[in-house]
């Protein structure tokens, strides 16, 4: 027997953890109210057209708005629809969809059995019979006619459903004191649990509550339930005091509100009771507003959609929402004054400029063009992602000392970089005339200049920066001479 190597050289190979990935800034969330996504659920996402149609049916408003944004090209990738419950609802449990049972495991069985809780009474719930099940949707109607047996309270009539490859079973109750707990075994029987994939841990439970009277209310439990998105359009002929509520959420959070108004008001300069004015007035820097007169399109959802494929991670592939089409959406031909209403409201028109359609002009209530709310949030997260994802990934700490903070500073200036090449920053002359060349430039504290206080606490030395936004070309000037 030889001696190993190691004897004499030891090698130990640790890998360093991943950088957290970047939120997401081109997923759209349409917030609608039909019956489609349970309250377990509330968000649900898709990749293409075809998942929708699926789902939802024609004349449903999801649906005509997912074709409005699938229809944008260049084409986005992924599109998520949340729910606003606008009656009281009731507690709900779903299953984790991981079962892999055929409908021949279940025709096995003939005394399945399960316990569960249904507001807050527990109840064995036996001999359920499967031979003569035929599909997946019948199976579910054996187990919940044997919950329904039990016959009291929240029982007797709760529902038991099969949907998307997952059980879903709804308290027979509604408002804060529904629930449906997860399940475990029963007494006797063949236990279910597992087949069902209903066990806690695994389980989604949805307490009951009552209904949402505004759009708003819906947002913080869409919220709870995901935050993988970044812009939240909502369906039209919502009241300016819905709007201007949604407005006010959406402004403390990093998030972007679209919306489209069929208020011919808003063509008026002289009236300033509409959304329009009243948004404007409330400076939001988040809430984009279209005017369009007919209910049945959603401009401010195929904008979104064209401004959702930008690639912050290419090169120069920064937008402007100004000049760009809306594919299937009509145009909506303006006089000058009612042009010029929209442009002092700060209110975006699709409309024809010569022989072109073009959306004009692409900004947030307050004046502010959308790309720049766009591309400083992305900035914000990535500068965010950078100096946390180097904190997080080192196997040995970073420094309190100057080389620790110019470390810290070189992940600051990979996501300022970007910035550049994606198009959002440029090279110019700040305010006060220095010139940048870089497009940025940037500073970091000295150790030595820190309070000691600041040290104790092992607070980083500040870092600062200065960069100039690329903006984009609207309008043009030119003057000539002619000579003979």
């Amino acid at each position: 027997m030889t001696i190993p190597a190691s004897t004499i050289v030891n090698v130990g190979i640790s890998t360093t953890p991943q950088y957290p990935s970047r939120a997401g800034f081109g997923v759209l969330n349409i917030l609608g109210t039909t019956d489609v996504i349970p309250a377990v659920e509330r968000i649900r996402f898709y990749s293409d057209i075809t998942g929708v149609e699926n789902d939802f049916s024609d004349g449903d408003p999801e649906l005509d708005m997912a074709k409005a944004y699938f229809s944008q090209e260049p084409k986005p990738t992924q599109l998520a629809i949340s729910r606003q419950f606008t009656t009281d609802q009731p507690g709900q449990m779903l299953g984790g969809g991981n079962n892999t049972s055929t409908l021949a495991t279940w025709n096995a069985i003939t005394d399945g059995s399960f316990n569960i809780s249904i507001d807050g009474v527990a109840n064995d719930i036996l001999n359920m019979d499967f031979t003569t099940a035929t599909s997946m949707a019948a199976v579910a109607a054996i187990i919940e006619a044997a919950v329904q047996a039990i016959a009291a309270g929240g029982f007797t009539a709760a529902t038991v459903q099969y949907i998307n490859g997952a059980f879903i079973f709804t308290s027979g109750t509604t408002g804060a004191t529904s629930t449906v707990s997860a399940t475990s075994a029963a007494a006797s029987g063949t236990a279910l649990t597992a087949l069902m994939d209903t066990a806690v841990g695994v389980a989604t439970l949805q307490t009951g509550f009552v209904a949402e009277a505004d759009p708003v209310d819906a947002v913080a439990p869409i919220i709870d339930k995901s935050n993988a998105w970044y812009g939240l359009a909502v369906t039209n002929g919502l009241t300016a005091t819905q709007i201007q509520a949604l407005a006010a959420d959406i402004e403390a959070r990093v998030k972007v509100l679209c919306h489209s108004s069929q208020d011919a008001t808003i063509l008026n300069a002289a009236i300033t009771t509409d959304i329009g004015s009243l948004l404007k007035l409330s400076g939001y820097r988040r809430t984009f507003t279209f005017y369009h007169p007919d209910p049945t399109m959603y401009p401010h959802v195929s904008a979104f959609a064209r401004a959702f494929t930008v690639d912050f991670g290419g090169t120069d592939t920064t937008i402007t929402l100004k000049f760009k089409q809306l594919p299937g959406v009509s145009v909506t031909q303006l006089t000058t004054s009612e042009k010029l209403a929209t442009e002092g409201k700060n209110v975006n028109v699709y409309t024809s400029v010569g022989n072109v359609s073009i959306v004009a002009e692409g900004v947030t209530a307050n004046g502010v063009f959308f790309d720049e709310v766009h591309g400083v949030d992305w900035l914000t997260n990535a500068i965010e992602n950078n100096v946390f994802g180097y904190l997080y990934s080192r196997t040995t700490k970073v420094p309190l000392t100057d080389k620790g903070g110019a470390a810290l500073e070189q992940q600051l200036i990979k996501a300022l970089d970007e910035g550049v090449n994606n198009g959002l920053l440029a090279p110019g002359t700040t305010i006060d005339g220095t010139f940048l060349g870089l497009g940025y430039s940037t500073s970091v504290q000295a150790v030595a200049d820190m309070p000691q206080a600041d040290k104790d606490a092992r607070k980083a030395p500040t870092l600062s920066f200065t960069a100039l936004l690329a903006g984009a070309v609207h309008t043009v000037q030119i003057n000539g001479t002619l000579e003979r």
